[in-house]
């Protein structure tokens, strides 16, 4: 437990105007609202997920907001679909003045819409399949 103060407390002393650091437990409005209202969201996940997946992820997606997260061949869809943007090891790698840039952010976003709709109407396609329609 006292490792991961440490690299809370590292992180917080990091913080920047520009990033909201929230560690307190989130109601599902107050969880909704803060992914509605994001430019980005950086999901600086470690190792352990280079084989997981994240609802978090889908979360974000839905809502509608790019992220930011590793480099993992399970999150290579991001990078295909164009909805947000991996890093291989630090997010230092990044071009913030590109990544931030109001017109790269709609861009991403219409990127997400027909991400979404794709995924839809595969899911579409599927169900109807299952159901002999």
């Amino acid at each position: 437990m006292l490792v991961i103060l440490q690299r809370y407390e590292r992180f917080v002393s990091r913080s920047t105007p520009n990033i909201t650091i929230i560690n307190k437990y989130l109601s599902d409005e107050e969880y909704d609202s803060i992914l509605k209202s994001t430019k980005y969201m950086l999901l600086p996940y470690n190792e352990k997920y280079s084989a997981a997946s994240s609802g978090v992820i889908f979360d974000i997606l839905f809502n509608g907001r790019p992220l930011i997260t590793r480099d993992f061949l399970n999150f290579h869809f991001v990078k295909e679909y164009g909805v947000g943007t991996l890093y291989t090891e630090s997010i230092a790698e990044l071009d913030y003045d590109t990544l931030l840039d109001d017109e790269n952010v709609a861009a991403t976003c219409k990127k997400i819409d027909a991400f979404l709709e794709d995924n839809y109407q595969s899911g579409l396609r599927l169900r109807n399949y299952i159901m002999g329609e």
